[in-house]
């Protein structure tokens, strides 16, 4: 996926994620911060409280991948993982305002895998297999 195409998806990702998180739930710091309301459209529970921090770590891991592809793959992509647990997990300690929720967790590891899915490179096909696709006797 070239690099304007990943950030393209993430942005969507965001914006989504951003929209769940308006119409969908209220009494937030960022509703207090835009002075809106929110809350006034019924999502399931998953979609509701999960989703969107899934979608904001899908967007991270596919920002830092696109950013830094020439980067050694394996160092980048552990560390949005790192971040996105991470600071789930500092919720659960209390480090980091907000509620812990281990939903949350699994889909923010599977958005990061997915991520890294997205974002790898694919091997061209050629032209020319030279396979043959009939067995000779």
């Amino acid at each position: 996926m070239t690099t304007r195409r990943a950030l393209v998806v993430g942005v969507a990702a965001l914006v989504v994620g951003l929209a769940i998180y308006l119409v969908a739930r209220r009494g937030t710091e960022l509703h207090a911060l835009l002075g809106i309301g929110g809350g006034t459209v019924a999502l399931p529970g998953f979609v509701r409280d999960n989703l969107p921090d899934a979608l904001w770590q899908f967007a991270f891991c596919v920002a830092v991948l696109a950013i830094w592809q020439d980067a050694p793959r394996s160092a980048w992509r552990a560390l949005p993982l790192a971040i996105g647990l991470g600071a789930e997990l500092a919720q659960a300690t209390g480090v980091v305002p907000g509620t812990f929720d281990l939903l949350d967790l699994g889909a923010m590891a599977i958005a990061s895998w997915a991520a890294a899915i997205v974002m790898t490179p694919r091997q061209p096909e050629t032209a020319c297999d030279t396979r043959s696709s009939t067995a000779t006797a």
